[in-house]
């Protein structure tokens, strides 16, 4: 029985836990995708220490004749497909195309290739550190069977071991009340018969007197009756 209380609150403490964490960042990632805003992990050090390595960006559309000097964007690298890169506007590339100059904060010298208006993917509104880490983790199978299904598991069983608990205990209490019960009859019984046997035996015996009376009486009647 000891047992059984432990594991209820290591299980309610697990499914406090969990939701604690889960209820903010769910309603966290619903607005983000009503609003657009797209979750990226910083992955290298260009931007520090304004983004540090680890760090997560929340990126919002942007529309690229609205980009303006001094602005961190998020634009795929014209030199590398499918590679997203945050870096800051240092100025606008000359010619009829709209392009921009970019450079990482931490970088002595802007990027060799200037990024045109189509490769705009938004601007960084925000960056919390370290939670880009926890983000990037969170995608891992292993990693949400670690955080997600492990403590379910763990809840699911405490509270089953909840149950048994007091069901037992239910039933040990059962148990004890069955023998006081019987006992309490045995004992009301045993007096009832008890006071039988005190009306019996306390019936008052009847004087010698009146015994050798009475059996005078009735001699005196046997023998009037046999004097007849």
């Amino acid at each position: 029985m000891s047992r059984a209380r432990p594991t209820g609150w290591w299980a309610a403490a697990s499914v406090v836990g969990v939701v604690s964490v889960a209820v903010p960042l769910a309603t966290f990632l619903v607005a983000a995708w009503l609003m657009g805003w797209q979750l990226l992990a910083v992955e290298s050090g260009s931007m520090e220490p304004t983004y540090p390595i680890g760090s997560l960006l929340v990126v919002a559309p942007a529309d690229a004749s609205r980009v303006r000097d001094g602005m961190p964007i998020v634009f795929d690298d014209p030199s590398n497909d499918g590679r997203l890169v945050a870096h800051r506007v240092v100025g606008r590339a000359p010619g009829e195309a709209l392009q921009f100059w970019t450079q990482g904060d931490a970088n002595a010298v802007r990027d060799p290739f200037p990024v045109p208006a189509r490769l705009v993917r938004g601007h960084v509104l925000w960056a919390v550190p370290m939670i880009g880490r926890v983000v990037r983790l969170a995608r891992s199978p292993s990693v949400f069977l670690l955080l997600v299904v492990a403590p379910a598991i763990a809840a699911g069983v405490g509270e089953r071991w909840r149950r048994m608990g007091r069901d037992h205990r239910r039933s040990e209490e059962r148990g004890r009340d069955q023998p006081r019960r019987s006992h309490g009859s045995t004992a009301d019984g045993s007096s009832h018969l008890k006071s039988h046997q005190v009306v019996i035996h306390g019936m008052p015996a009847l004087p010698r007197v009146l015994q050798e009376n009475a059996g005078q009486e009735a001699g005196a009647k046997e023998g009037a009756v046999c004097g007849l």
